[in-house]
């Protein structure tokens, strides 16, 4: 079940775990001689290049604020290992905590002013060198560089301590742009560039074959660098499957090192490759799949899920819906007819929705349109084809659709909302608003109703998967990306983020207990309505998606009933990128029968 201390365990009924006896003590083999290791890693400033660095990205974190951390003689060993190079989100972070590193000088470097640069994305950052707060001044890309005061440093062999407090991380949705380093001022010095490369342009292997990958690099400034590499994977579940240090040379021109690992379970996992040796200090970062396909999980539908459903579904039909639609002759344009739509849901709330429709005769086919967490869509946004119609629809507590339930999207908000009550529960009420939106669309003489499309990204994913579900076969293609609100308990287990929204709630129950929230989201649960699907499906996912991971995507995807297909975007995070539209769009339109 949840659990509240944010343990990292995963039910191994679900996600078998890798014996660690079963991995080989050097399962990489060598290319030539030597490690070779290419290529820029973005997570790394420009000036670093060319300019080396001696502050290794893997730093102690302790969780809380206490500013006696800062003090070179505060003990680290039993604080958690922390990676500048991926977001705080995945790693759990938290609000406020503390980073701790080491870095020493080289003796080539005596006597030269050391630059620092800095970036972290966050609200408050403070940095202690040797146990004294520097001063900081961030430009609005949040980057700080500065002279590192010489009288504070110490001297060459000797360890210098870097403490970071940090509070209120941005958002990143999966992709840190965090780094510190320190490098010479003036001196040119060796420096390294670092990347790994897949065979495969999604990252996904097959299950039962080697994992394998190339880790390309570059030196320049010098011949050759003798080092140490370390190759370190987690699954998803924040799990340590693989680890290893050996050994490596870099040379001064770009080459290649095959990394192979035994097979993997099916799930996700994130590679961190990093690169140390005096006045070098690199890594890169990248997530891999392994057969997504035949990623499963354990029955979580309860026993009385198509009854709840059956009885929503009347309630929702003994309300007269009554369909307005208003034209808005500013927002239209000559190829589109914009219409503000509204309409009745269970619960007395007034839906509002914008509708586009093609400005010319016809019957169309139609995409409604389903927004992420707290979003709404603008009509502008939807007029990209001449021969499409859309309906976006702003379900109960979006947009202007706030008559009756508006809890906002705080902490506690939306996701929280009456969710020790499933009949009551906020996304209950959301999934009848969408299927409310689909009677709308039946409705209209323009509208070809063997041509109704869902489409959403995120909460936006997990309402088209729901509403292609519930509304009896009228729905006839399904286009999620990174959907939300599936796989339930293992999201949490994954990323607890909803955690203080349910604390909040239980709290002022008294009562209930997280088994009370687990029920409710049962019946809400992706996972369980996606068998009743049908229609074809196209599901996108980004691999370092930390909002809806590619678990959870999958999870769903999995138990689909009908046809179905995705794309993985291996660098992306809970954005997806711009190749996800094109992608989702021409997909669309074959479904649709358009050129």
């Amino acid at each position: 079940m949840m659990d509240q201390t944010n343990d990292r365990r995963v039910s191994k009924s679900c996600y078998p775990q890798p014996r660690m006896k079963s991995v080989p003590a050097n399962p990489c083999r060598r290319a030539g001689t030597a490690w070779l290791l290419a290529a820029v890693c973005a997570c790394l400033p420009a000036a670093l290049f060319g300019a080396g660095n001696i502050v290794n990205q893997t730093w102690h974190l302790r969780t809380g604020d206490d500013r006696l951390w800062a003090s070179p003689d505060y003990p680290v060993s039993n604080w958690q290992e922390y990676n500048l190079g991926v977001s705080a989100e995945h790693q759990n972070a938290g609000n406020t905590f503390w980073l701790r590193q080491t870095f020493r000088i080289p003796t080539p470097w005596s006597g030269e002013p050391l630059r620092c640069e800095l970036r972290i994305q966050a609200r408050e950052v403070d940095l202690y060198l040797n146990g004294v707060q520097l001063p900081l001044e961030r430009n609005s890309e949040r980057i700080a560089s500065f002279l590192a005061p010489a009288k504070l440093l110490r001297a060459v062999g000797e360890d210098n301590h870097l403490a970071l407090r940090i509070s209120g991380s941005d958002y990143t949705g999966g992709v840190s742009q965090d780094f510190l380093t320190i490098h010479p001022e003036k001196k040119a010095v060796p420096s390294a560039a670092l990347n790994m490369k897949f065979a495969t342009r999604d990252h996904a292997f097959s299950s039962g074959v080697d994992v394998h990958f190339d880790v390309v690099g570059r030196l320049d400034g010098a011949a050759t660098s003798a080092g140490t590499l370390r190759v370190r994977i987690e699954n998803e579940f924040h799990k340590l499957v693989f680890v290893q240090e050996r050994p490596a040379t870099f040379a001064d021109k770009e080459s290649s090192l095959r990394c192979e690992i035994p097979s993997l379970p099916a799930g996700f996992y994130e590679v961190v490759a990093a690169y140390s040796a005096s006045g070098i200090e690199v890594q890169d970062v990248q997530w891999f799949a392994v057969a997504p396909t035949e990623l499963s999980c354990p029955h979580t539908a309860p026993a009385d899920l198509a009854e709840f459903w059956q009885r929503a579904k009347a309630e929702l039909a003994a309300v007269p819906p009554e369909f307005s639609v208003q034209w808005d002759e500013k927002r239209s344009t000559a190829a589109h007819r914009v219409y503000s739509a509204t309409m009745k849901s269970v619960g007395g709330v007034t839906l509002h929705a914008w509708y586009i429709v093609p400005n010319k005769p016809g019957r169309f086919p139609v995409v409604l349109d389903l927004p992420g967490y707290g979003g709404v869509y603008q009509p502008e946004w939807l007029m990209g084809d001449s021969d499409i119609a859309h309906l976006a629809i702003e379900p109960r507590g979006h947009g202007r659709s706030t008559d009756k339930v508006n809890p906002g999207f705080g902490t506690p908000g939306f996701v929280g909302y009456r969710i020790l009550d499933p009949e009551n529960y906020a996304y209950r009420g959301a999934y009848l608003d969408c299927v409310r939106a689909v009677d709308f669309l039946g409705s209209r003489p323009e509208i070809d109703p063997a041509r109704i499309a869902v489409k959403g990204p995120s909460q936006g994913g997990g309402l088209a998967i729901a509403t292609a579900a519930l509304s009896d076969g009228r729905v006839k293609c399904c286009v999620t990306a990174v959907p939300f609100l599936g796989d339930f308990l293992h999201h949490l287990q994954i990323r607890p983020v909803y955690i203080p929204e349910f604390t909040e709630a239980l709290k002022a129950d008294g009562h209930a207990t997280l088994a009370d929230v687990a029920r409710t989201m049962s019946y809400i649960d992706t996972v369980n309505l996606a068998p009743w699907i049908r229609c074809p499906v196209l599901m996108g996912s980004g691999l370092f998606d930390d909002d809806c991971p590619p678990h959870i995507n999958f999870a769903v995807y999995n138990q689909l009933g009908g046809p179905k297909d995705y794309r993985i975007y291996p660098t992306r995070p809970h954005n997806v990128g711009p190749e996800w539209e094109p992608d989702a769009r021409a997909w669309l339109r074959r479904q649709f029968g358009l050129e």
